[in-house]
């Protein structure tokens, strides 16, 4: 069943069904490359992020989760340090979102790279006083926050604590 799901075009239910069958038939290697298939994985992370991290407490034995998902990353050919926009906001909302999860599973500092890109993406697609800049702002203050760099988290969360004050 799995594979019949596997040749089918990313639906909700694909995403629904798929992982658990090949959890279920301990395909690992397929499990993992649906797991950080773009489009699979924005729509997996739609249903929760717990639903996603479950697999891959599956998978801990032997694949990482962290080097999964920077390879993900690093096949989207971007330049880290580029400050110029991009055209493609679904690649920035791939981005953000990937940071997003490996934060909740507990990797934030292989990620604080991209969050600042995501960040200063934000501000340049969307401005300075949009939701969405408002909330990866935040989460890049967590994301220091939570690696124990507290000198450099303190400007990005004050920034959010006065963007909130004043314009949200």
């Amino acid at each position: 069943l799995a594979d019949w799901f596997l040749t089918q075009d990313l639906n909700e239910r694909q995403v629904d069904e798929c992982p658990y069958l090949l959890q279920m038939a301990e395909r690992r290697q397929a499990l993992s490359e649906f797991l950080t298939d773009p489009s699979a994985f924005l729509l997996l992370y739609k249903v929760g992020s717990y639903e996603l991290l479950k697999y891959w407490v599956f998978l801990g034995e032997v694949y990482d989760i962290e080097e999964a998902y920077l390879k993900l990353l690093a096949d989207l050919n971007i330049d880290w340090g580029d400050s110029n926009p991009i055209e493609d906001a679904q690649k920035v909302d791939l981005v953000n979102r990937c940071c997003r999860f490996m934060h909740t599973a507990g990797h934030y500092s292989s990620m604080i790279t991209m969050k600042r890109w995501c960040l200063n993406q934000c501000e340049l697609l969307l401005g300075p006083f949009d939701s969405k800049t408002f909330v990866t702002l935040a989460e890049l203050g967590s994301m220091l926050t939570s690696s124990g760099r507290y000198n450099e988290a303190e400007p990005y969360v004050i920034k959010a604590l006065k963007l909130r004050e004043t314009h949200l």
